[in-house]
């Protein structure tokens, strides 16, 4: 009678090893998670144009202003006025603020029309009309300013700015 042997080929026995040890392994490893909060936000961005509506807005000549002066710019505002466009992508907010240099004895008044005629807007109210990012209607708002100089106002030379904000509209 023969007896017949068999022999395990050394791959196997390797391959069975290595699997082995591989299940060790991964039963003696911790895992970890680390979770993450995060938004998403959309640009927002505004432009301002002037009565064209097609010219950007970077400055405005005030020019010579003498006591007791009221000046509107557009000088023939409101018949003619100028532009803030949305031009991000999210809905805004807009409100004004005074900046660089004013004489004492000047007032601002600023005047926005969001849809419904010009109004006089307080310096830092936020306007809760908002404007709607592109493509959508109602992308942007009209406005100009006055100018008033009082019989006691400020002689000098000075160099006022206005700014204007925007915000993304509230949740």
């Amino acid at each position: 009678m023969k007896i017949l042997k068999k022999t395990i080929p050394l791959w196997a026995v390797l391959l069975v090893v290595i699997l082995s040890a591989s299940a060790v392994v991964a039963a003696i490893v911790a895992t970890r998670q680390v979770s993450f909060t995060m938004r998403i936000l959309a640009h927002n961005d505004i432009e301002l144009y002037e009565h064209d509506h097609a010219t950007i807005l970077t400055s405005i000549a005030l020019g010579d202003f003498y006591r007791k002066d009221v000046k509107s710019f557009p000088s023939n505002a409101p018949a003619s006025y100028y532009y803030i466009d949305n031009i991000g992508e999210a809905n805004v907010w807009v409100s004004w603020s005074k900046s660089g240099t004013y004489p004492t004895g000047v007032t601002v008044t600023m005047m926005v029309d969001y849809g419904s005629g010009f109004k006089s807007v307080t310096e830092g109210t936020v306007i809760v009309q908002p404007i709607y990012a592109p493509p959508q209607a109602n992308s942007n708002f009209k406005w100009y300013l006055t100018i008033t100089a009082t019989e006691t106002a400020q002689i000098g030379t000075f160099t006022p700015k206005i700014v204007w904000n925007a915000q993304d509209v509230a949740p």
